[in-house]
């Protein structure tokens, strides 16, 4: 079995994994006012394949989601986050 491991919080874009990787879960924060955006590339820039893109109302104030199979990432996970005080944490794994 991979080792699981999760981010820090984290506020901005970022390169989650620069290679081939497996995702288990999102978690999103909102600030109470502004829609929080998430969208996940398999690759190591915002753009190509989406792996999963998640938007959470500004009043929910956290969305969770996981994928207890994994969702493969060829490429590595690129994280672009958008929306006032939004931020995000993501559990993943890298595959050998």
């Amino acid at each position: 079995m991979l080792a699981r491991q999760t981010t820090d919080r984290l506020t901005a874009d970022a390169i989650i994994c620069g290679g081939p990787s497996i995702l288990y879960g999102i978690a999103v924060e909102t600030n109470g006012t502004n829609i929080a955006i998430l969208t996940l590339y398999d690759n190591t820039s915002a753009s190509g394949k989406i792996i999963r893109k998640v938007g959470v109302p500004g009043a929910n104030l956290c969305g969770i989601y996981e994928f207890p199979v994994g969702l493969y990432a060829a490429n590595g996970i690129y994280a672009d986050v958008s929306g006032t005080g939004a931020a995000y944490w993501i559990t993943f794994s890298t595959t050998p």
